[in-house]
């Protein structure tokens, strides 16, 4: 089943709740009208690799909670280390850090992790 968003006059794309909800009330009966920016944090997990002649960043993933992230980056990298078949160390791998662990970037200013140089 297709479902298509309703459009008011000026063709800009409604939710069927703003088409509802307008059509439920009258303009008079408005007493206040307010907007909001609300923070969503959100955790991305990537995957950065690079080469002697590619490189790139890949997306494996987006999580509601910090932990879960971290866990799922961790097993990820560590999937990726046993197949490879490098030795415990190497530091051509760089495992994902801790939720809450703080480093210092070249800038000197402290950040939650990245990607180093």
């Amino acid at each position: 089943m297709h479902l298509t968003r309703p459009r008011n006059r000026g063709g800009f794309l409604r939710s069927g709740y703003e088409a509802a909800a307008s059509e439920r009330l009258n303009m008079a009966d408005i007493g206040k009208i307010e907007y909001r920016v609300i923070p969503i944090t959100r955790y991305t997990v990537t995957r950065y690799y690079s080469g002697e002649n590619t490189g790139g960043v890949e997306q494996r993933g987006e999580y509601n909670n910090a932990n879960v992230a971290y866990e799922v980056g961790y097993a990820l990298a560590r999937a990726e280390h046993d197949r490879l078949g490098w030795p415990l160390g190497d530091e051509r791998i760089k495992y994902p850090e801790s939720p809450g662990a703080r480093c210092v970037v070249a800038s000197g200013s402290t950040g939650t992790g990245g990607f180093s140089a």
